[in-house]
């Protein structure tokens, strides 16, 4: 069986956009609470993840084309509630070549979430997604150094803590596109 389970490979409209953050959200409820809930979360190359509002503790890392590697990741089960629970990612795409990074086929992200070893959840349809207006992305931001690629360009007069807040109806949120992707992926 696949890694992810039924999860398909997501980004925002562009995928192949250069230095690019893109802010994913979904939600999701449970009969009971598990006693473990994992994600597993794979992305080119960098992510901040919160269930609730709270950040979960994360890493970015090494990501080549020929060589996917995937987190999985425990989530504290205090941050749950009853009734709906919200899932939120921020993702960072550089999609250049970096000693970091080597730039593939484009942006990505496929995440799916588990209780108690059971699938529940995963990136596709039901994902939304937006670019965040305090991160200015793109080729144009200069480079640290060629090894380490592009500095961060962001405006904290725009943070509004969107992963926070409820998009689905908010009309600068869309829902993510799905990309054919295959990958084999790896554990870290």
């Amino acid at each position: 069986m696949h890694i992810f389970h039924n999860a398909k490979t997501i980004w925002t409209q562009n995928s192949q956009e250069i230095n690019t953050y893109g802010a994913f959200q979904t939600f999701f409820k449970l009969d009971k609470f598990p006693r473990v809930l994992s994600l597993r979360i794979s992305v080119q190359n960098r992510y901040a993840v919160y269930i609730n509002g709270h950040l979960l503790p994360a890493q970015s890392c090494a990501d080549y084309p020929f060589c996917r590697y995937y987190d999985e990741l425990t989530i504290p089960t205090q941050w749950l509630q009853e009734g709906e629970n919200n899932l939120s990612i921020l993702a960072y795409c550089q999609n250049d070549d970096s000693f970091l990074i080597r730039a593939g086929d484009g942006a990505e992200l496929i995440f799916a979430l588990f209780a108690d070893n059971q699938y529940i959840l995963g990136s596709g349809e039901n994902t939304i997604c937006s670019h965040l207006t305090g991160y200015k992305a793109g080729p144009d931001i200069e480079l640290m150094t060629v090894p380490l690629s592009y500095t961060i360009h962001y405006n904290a007069q725009f943070f509004d803590e969107w992963y926070l807040q409820d998009h689905r109806n908010d009309p600068r949120w869309s829902s993510a596109t799905i990309l054919k992707k295959n990958h084999q992926y790896n554990p870290r």
